[in-house]
Parts: C-alpha cells; structure tokens; sequence
C-alpha cells in the first residue's frame, strides 16, 4: 500500500466500481473492482486484519503457517527505531534546546 497526498482520482467506469468504505459523513470512498484493483484515501487501512487477511487470502491457500501478528511487530519495530535513536542521538541537548 501506499499514499499520495496529492492529485485526484477519479473514477471513469463507475457502474465496474464499488466503494471501499462509506465515511460517517455519507461519503462514499475508494473503488473496488474486485481482490485484485481497488483503492482507497483511508488511512491506515493495512492496520485492519480483516483487509490484510482478504488481500493475502487467495496467495495462502495450503498453508499452515500461522500469520504474525502485525501490530505487535509495528510496535516492535518502533521499539526498535527508538532505542536506535536513544543510542545515537543526543536527546538531553534536544530537550535543553527545546526548553531555552
């Protein structure tokens, strides 16, 4: 998945699109053409087992093996990225500067 904070989409062949999501505005979003096209401005919508589970579905057929859990390695690899930047960043000279 990826964003892109610019442009417009449009969709040219609305009755071969369905929405992704109805926004609680009543809006209307994304277009779904079926497991293999569709979009969507939502985000974070990879957060959403249900949708990773749907799009990983039709490549994990005769597998056994058990799908990790996607927000325990986000939060690890935060985790990660934090104690990286403890190690090589000066944070108490950041405060100080933050604090003046």
């Amino acid at each position: 998945g990826h964003e892109i904070n610019t442009g417009h989409s449009e969709v040219t062949k609305p009755d071969a699109c369905r929405p992704v999501a109805l926004l609680a505005d009543g809006t209307m979003d994304g277009c779904f053409t079926g497991s293999a096209c569709w979009g969507t401005y939502l985000h974070g919508i990879l957060d959403n087992p249900d949708v990773r589970d749907y799009l990983a579905k039709e490549y994990a057929t005769g597998t056994q093996e058990k799908i990790p859990d996607y927000n325990s390695y986000k939060e690890t690899q935060y985790d990660k990225l934090a104690d990286l930047v403890r190690r090589h960043v000066d944070l108490p000279a950041i405060y100080r500067d933050l604090l003046e």
